[in-house]
This record gives C-alpha cells, structure tokens and sequence, in this order.
C-alpha cells in the first residue's frame, strides 16, 4: 500500500516538469501572452443619471462676483430625515452644497456655506430650531447676498412609501427674482434627474419667508424612496445634483439680474404735498429694461410712472396731493430677458404746516362746581383743510379752571383735554384756546346755574387699567354714544334722568352703572372675558372647500363646504366677543386655493392658522393611549398638526380633548401631517375635520345649525384651554346653543 502512493506521487512530478518545460520552449520562441488592455471608458453612469455639458444659455462667466449664500439643510441637532438605508438628510445636503460650492467658487462667485459640517447654524444659547433657522437666512442677510439657496431632500412620512418628485420652492411672495431663480434651478435638476413628477411652488419656509435675499429651497427626490436613498449615497450622484444646481444659477445670472437704485425722496419728511419721486435701473450684462414691465405704486396703489429709457431713471409726479403721514413707494421691472429687478420699497412722510386750528367743546356751557369734565377738541388742518400729521403738538390755557393734560399731539389730527371748573366757580365765562405752530383759537365756556347738567364716565380695562376707546354706552337698550380714546364718556343728564348706562365692547363683560351728577366722572370698570387670555392674538379661521370644490356630500346634498364655513362663523363671532382678531380665508362660496388661503393669513399676521372641514377620504391612525376601546364604525373626527410644531401639537390636542368631551365625534384621532396650508403658515397651524355628511345618519344631525354651533363651541373651548383658561365657557359669551338640542 505504502508502495503504491510513493509511485503516484512521483507520477503527478513527471507530468509538472513536462508541462513547465513545454511552456518554456514556447516563450523562448516569442509566442508570449498578450499586454493587458483597459476596456474603453464608460459614460459616467448612476442608474440614469449623467452629468452633463452646459446649454448653451448657460454662460458660466455670469457668476463672476455674484455673492452666493449656500445652506446645507439640518445639521448638528437637526438631522432631518432618514431613509429606509440609515441615510441621514443632513450628510446628503452637505455633501451637494460642498461640491457645489467648489464649482461656484472655480467660475469666480463669491460662494459662502452656513455650514461646512454636521453642525447646527445657530452657536448661542437655548438652541431651538427656529434659532437655527432664523441663521441662516440672517447669514444670507450679513452676506448681502445675491442668491440664497437652501438644499433638502424631501421624505414621505408614510413608512415605505415610493413617492419621489422634485420641488422647488421659491419664496412665497416674491413672484419676481426668487421665481425667476426657481425657474432656472429647476429646469436644470429636472434636465439631469429626468424625474417627470416635478413642480416648482411658493414656499413660506422660515428660511424663505425670513430672508431678506432672492430665495430657493430645493427637493430634488426624496430620501425615504429606497432606491433613491442608495443613490444619495453616492458621492458621483450627489454631483449630478450640485452640476444642476450650479447650471441653474448660472441659467438666472446668464439672463441679468437688473437694480434699482437711487430712490427719491427717501426716510424724509417733506413740506410738500406733491413730491417728485424718483428711481434708477441698473442694468446687469448690458441687458436692457423692459419699459412696458414698469410697475410703481404708492400705498399699494398703482401709478402712472414713467421711464427714460437714456438716463435709466423713473419718474412720478402725483396729480393729487397725498394725505399728511407717512407713504410707502415701490417699483417693479423686469429687463428684456425677462429677469425681475429684486422689488424696492421705500417711505417718506409729508408733513404739511399747520394752517387752520379749530376747538370744540362737548358742551358750551355748565353748572359752577359742575364735578364732570367736559371734553374740549382741538382740530388741526393744513392750507387744503387736511388733517395734519400725527403727533402735531397742541397746548391748552384756561382763564379759570384745570385742563388736563395741557398739552397733547393729533391723532387724526385731533388733540384732546378736558376742562373742570372750579369748585367754587361763581356764575362767569371761562376762555379756553388751543395753540398749534402759532396758531391760536379760543372759545367760551358759560358757568350758569340754568345750564344743562350732564354726566360722565370714564371707562378702564379692569386688568391692565388702560382706558377703554370705543366701548358703546347703552340706556334703556339705545345706543347713546362710545367713549373717545380716553375712556371718557357724556351724556346730558336730561337725555337719560336716572337710568343705569350699559358699557359694552368686544372681548369684555358689560357693566350697568348709575352715573352720578354729583361725584364726577363715574369710573366704570370692564372685566376682560376669560381674563383676557385671548387679547391681542390674531387667529385665522379657514373653511375648508367652497366654490366649485364641494367636499364630502350627504346623501341629500347637505355640503362639507357649507358647514365648514358656517361653523368658522360661528366661532369668529366667540373669538372676537373674546378679544380675538379674526380673519377667514374665504367670506362666501367661493374656490380659494390652498396658497391663497395661506397669503390672506400671511397678510393678516396671523399667530394662529385653524383650517376647518367635515370628512376625510384617508384613514388616520390614533394616538389614543393603550387600553382604549374604538369603535372605528362610528363616526369619527381628526385634528391634524405639522409634525415638527410643538405649538401647532399642543393646539390640538387642546382642541381634540374639547371635541370629545362634548362629544362632536365618539373618536377624535390626533395625528400629525404636513400638507400645504400646515407647512407653509409661518403661524402654528391645525386642522380640525368634524364627522363626515356623506353618512346618512350623521348628515341628519348636521342638518340642524344646532350641530355647527356645538362643533364651533368646542372648537372655543379648545382655543381657551391652549392659552390656559380651562373653567369652561368664560362669563359674557353666548355660545348659542339651546337648552334642548337634536343636532
């Protein structure tokens, strides 16, 4: 056995040794192998991503010297969204604008990042990410930048979802430079994505909306889509995209970016009614201006400019005379190429001399020792009988007696005091004169024992103790009069003999008081409603729907646009009985776009935003706690928040407690979700969507106005327990509903 595995072994031997020396003949003969030979270069290939040549619209030499803000989206403690890869939005957002800093900065911009790692913006104290936000547009800001440009990389939070789009968003409200900007950008990711689902969008970002620069935020795909999260991943993909973007911005700067300057008369105040107001244009790469583009207004309201197109300037002579105060002038243009001029605005203030002075007492004559004040006007006008400036300075003299105060300034051109004769007054005439920029007027007072007595009220803030303007006094239930910007308030005692005087005005509780003849001016008190946790906040209602745009209907026709708007009325009217100011994005059935909805509440100011509807098409998951029984038959309600919106959280689960508790639905889910009108109000925002009328059943009860007032009473109630009042319906408000109800 041993001898038969040595032979083989030295068979395997032979057969190796035979083999290498064969081998060797053939190289000695020059029958080598042949060199090795790369394979031909491969275009530049990501799935279906390539990079590419620029257009010939796109002259690179337009960059020079254009100040260019980049903002890597999240950062630091802000890390934005995930994809289903552990790929963090924040690292792909840096990883483009790096790149695309290097191509800028390469073509001769001035390109500046408001981050250069994973960082957050904001370096001071109590970081939040509205700190972090306001950064960098206040970067963009210190920069003076030409360009601000905000990278992302949107995410659906629908867990596995496969959307993927590419949006650009331009800063809402400036349809001019930041849309001209959009257009370019985004013709250029979607000539190197080739993502057919694109769209370009007014965006209210915080970083668009508190950016004093033209301003873009990007989203060229979304992160959570699988696939397009392994591809962010790639150092080459993310080229790709920074390559659109910087042949975008270079498309914008390519067309001219034209400047109006040399505004006139600015920050002034002028002694004319009729000023020569004054721009120039300052044309970029030698493109000229569009005259028929020319647009300037005065207090928002449109002029007949006009434009030399030789020296570059626009002119305006108003035809009429402006009013005394201050005004505000803008210009808009575009050049030939059809790039807007950034808008300019600009104010001045005419101010008129006094001309005419004219006083005006409450009463002309009163009792000696009369103890109620008697209110004395002063009205101030120009040469053309207009009202002067506001805070046109006013002093009062009296023969006898106190005024108080002895001076004061216009408002309205109007100045106020009120006179009190003395305790011991005998029968006499008291002279009283008002002195404006030399201006005198004097008039006489009788102190007489047949005068008319009369009485007064003063009217206060029982809180603050501000007085009360415009709060209506009522006796017998008529209107007699409001009081003026003092609180102050008279009557002849004739008019009224001993009946009590109501005091009423929004946001407070009436009071009845007896004024007396004898005391002076009675001092009357309102209390706050819900102590006036609602003062001062501004809060957009908007009825979901109308026009053409119906919403869920009931079987016998019964609207949701119907009963959303009826419910937002019935709440404007407890929220302004509460001090609240209101404003509804739409007044009547009329079809109001979703950006519409969202610009009437930007103008309005609004701190808050609540969108109201009744029924969903998609189903919502409940945050109930554990252990709660659902009975998902039954109607249900919504109350829907922006997700990142701690405000905008707590609003609504204040208004989902209320709607249960009065039971508008039998389950109110709470969810978060980000549609237009939640993530673009720069306000916290909600939406409340009450039971469906598409069921029979429920159409039946909110068929009864009974049933909108209830879902508008809850909603209230909701309103108050987010500001802290949580003793249910505050003393002076009705909210409408009846002992008994069927809605």
């Amino acid at each position: 056995m041993k001898r038969t595995m040595n032979s083989s072994r030295w068979f395997v031997r032979i057969v190796f040794l035979i083999v290498f020396a064969a081998c060797m003949c053939l190289i000695s003969a020059g029958c080598a192998r042949p060199p090795y030979v790369a394979p031909a270069p491969q275009p530049f290939d990501y799935g279906q991503f390539v990079l590419r040549l620029p257009s010939p619209e796109v002259e690179l030499d337009a960059l020079r010297g254009k100040r260019i803000v980049i903002d890597p989206g999240h950062g630091g403690s802000f890390a934005g969204a995930v994809g289903p890869n552990n790929l963090r939005e924040a690292d792909v957002n840096l990883g483009v604008a790096l790149q695309l800093w290097g191509m800028l900065t390469q073509a001769g911009a001035e390109a500046y990042l408001t981050r250069t790692d994973d960082s957050n913006v904001y370096k001071g104290d109590n970081l939040t990410l509205k700190k972090d936000l306001h950064a960098r547009a206040e970067f963009a800001g210190a920069q003076n930048a030409d360009l601000f440009l905000s990278l992302h990389h949107n995410a659906d939070v629908l867990p596995g979802a496969k959307k993927n789009s590419l949006e650009t968003y331009f800063k809402m409200g400036d349809p001019g430079p930041s849309l001209d900007a959009a257009r370019c950008i985004h013709r250029q990711l979607a000539l190197s994505l080739g993502e057919k689902d694109n769209v370009i969008l007014p965006g209210n970002f915080h970083v668009l909306r508190e950016n004093p620069t033209t301003a873009i935020l990007g989203e060229p795909s979304y992160i959570s889509h699988p696939a397009n999260a392994f591809r962010l991943g790639l150092a080459p993909m993310q080229r790709v995209e920074a390559q659109a973007y910087f042949f975008g911005i270079a498309e914008y700067f390519s067309k001219g970016v034209p400047r109006i300057v040399d505004m006139s008369p600015e920050g002034t105040v002028i002694d004319t009614s009729r000023p020569f107001l004054t721009a120039r244009v300052e044309p970029d790469r030698d493109v000229p201006t569009d005259p028929s583009s020319i647009l300037m207004l005065i207090d928002d309201e449109p002029v007949d400019a006009r434009f030399d197109a030789k020296t570059a300037r626009i002119t305006y002579l108003p035809r009429k005379r402006l009013s005394n105060g201050t005004h505000v002038a803008q210009v808009f243009l575009r050049n030939t190429n059809g790039n807007a001029a950034r808008p300019q605005q600009w104010e001045f203030a005419v101010s008129m001399a006094p001309a005419y002075l004219v006083l005006e007492p409450g009463f002309t004559s009163a009792r000696p020792g009369s103890a109620a004040p008697i209110r004395i006007s002063a009205r101030v006008f120009d040469t053309d009988l207009v009202p002067v400036a506001d805070g046109t300075s006013v002093e009062f003299h009296a023969t006898s007696g106190m005024l108080s105060p002895a001076t004061s300034s216009t408002i309205a051109g109007e100045a106020t005091t009120y006179f009190t004769p003395l305790r011991d007054s005998s029968p006499q005439e008291v002279t009283v004169s008002a002195t404006a920029s030399g201006l005198t007027h004097s008039v006489t007072l009788t102190l007489t024992d047949d005068a008319p007595e009369f009485v007064a009220a003063n009217v206060f803030d029982a809180k603050t103790g501000a007085p009360l303007e415009g709060a209506l006094a009522m006796a017998d239930g008529e209107p007699i009069d409001y009081t003026d910007r003092a609180g102050y308030f008279a009557v002849d005692f004739a008019g009224i003999g001993a009946t009590p005087v109501t005091f009423s005005r929004k946001g407070y509780i009436a009071q009845t008081a007896s004024l007396s003849k004898s005391s002076g001016a009675t001092h009357v008190k309102l209390e706050p409603v819900a102590n006036g946790v609602l003062f001062g906040q501004k809060i957009a209602l908007d009825p979901q729907f109308g026009g053409h745009e119906k919403g869920a209907i009931g079987p016998t026709g019964v609207r949701a646009s119907d009963l959303n708007m009826l419910v937002a009325q019935y709440l404007t009217r407890l929220l302004e009985d509460s001090g609240a100011s209101v404003v509804l994005t739409r007044t009547s059935d009329e079809t109001a776009t979703a950006l519409q909805r969202v610009e009437t509440a930007e103008a309005f100011g609004a701190q808050w935003f609540i969108s109201i509807g009744h029924g969903k098409e998609t189903e919502y998951q409940t945050l109930e706690p554990e252990g709660t029984a659902t009975n998902l038959a039954a109607p249900c309600a919504n109350v829907l928040y922006y997700p990142t919106s701690e405000e905008g959280k707590r609003l609504a689960q204040a208004v989902a407690n209320t709607m249960r508790s009065l039971g508008i639905a039998e389950t109110v889910f709470l969810e978060p979700n980000n549609d237009f009108v939640l993530t673009h109000t720069s306000s916290p925002a909600i939406r409340v969507i009450c039971p469906s009328p598409s069921v029979a059943e429920v159409e039946e009860k909110l068929r009864n106005p009974n049933a909108a007032r209830k879902e508008a009473h809850a909603i209230y109630l909701g309103i108050l327990a987010n500001f802290g009042f949580k003793e249910g319906v505050p003393a002076g408000i009705d909210v409408g509903q009846p002992k008994k109800s069927s809605g």
